[in-house]
């Protein structure tokens, strides 16, 4: 994450469930300043407690399930009807089944492990905390042994040059297709250092966050957690 001049309300998680998913979330709230870190840590802790749950068969819920329950709370006294844009995924590091959901955000990448990227564009729900009673739906892919997902928020594609040109996501498509066969850490390099160069001095109007995360070859779930430990 690089932040705003300007309190934005960017965040990101990832974190190991009881039943041994890694769960990734990425999101941006519609508001600046105070109010908008507020929100912020409202939505990270109702997306924790609520993923957390685990049901009679000893899974958690789905992304889909976490979203609908988080988006019927945050529509409580939400009188300034302040929303919240979402991806929330749930990736089983053994199998490589992953499941994701997406309210009304930048849809993510998913990276192949020769090099190739596709945008993953499908999916798109409604924003968080603006109507009660939406269902959400789970989109589900299988991950080869280095596959991985790349996710990201608007303060990407959003910046504008000196010219008041956006980066764009053809841009993002480029250096995207450029980088994919990079690790994790050095592919978030490379798209935050193509923004910083488009920006060219202009003060950064939005927080830039990107999360990667990649499926190792032969990875265990074990094995996983005593690598991000």
């Amino acid at each position: 994450m690089s932040t705003a001049h300007e309190v934005g309300g960017d965040f990101y998680d990832y974190f190991w469930n009881a039943d041994g998913m890694l769960w990734c979330v990425i999101g941006d709230v519609a508001d600046k300043g105070i109010s908008a870190a507020l929100s912020m840590a409202r939505c990270v802790s109702l997306i924790h407690v609520t993923a957390s749950h685990l049901g009679p068969d000893g899974r958690t819920r789905s992304p889909a399930q976490v979203m609908t329950l988080v988006n019927e709370e945050l529509c409580r006294g939400n009188a300034t009807m302040t929303y919240v844009t979402a991806v929330i995924a749930r990736m089983d590091m053994e199998s490589g089944e992953l499941e994701w959901c997406n309210a009304g955000h930048n849809p993510p990448y998913l990276l192949h492990g020769p090099g190739s990227v596709e945008f993953l564009g499908t999916g798109h729900g409604k924003p968080l905390g603006v109507r009660r009673a939406i269902t959400y739906q789970d989109e589900r892919l299988a991950l080869g042994s280095e596959d991985g997902l790349f996710l990201y928020t608007d303060g990407v594609v959003d910046a504008v040059d000196p010219r008041g040109e956006m980066f764009g996501e053809g841009r993002l498509d480029e250096v995207m297709g450029s980088n994919a066969f990079l690790p994790p850490r050095d592919l978030v390099e490379k798209v935050t250092a193509a923004v910083t160069a488009w920006l060219d001095g202009v003060p950064q109007p939005d927080d830039v966050t990107a999360l990667v995360v990649r499926r190792a070859v032969a990875v265990t779930a074990e094995s996983a957690r005593r690598l991000t430990a």
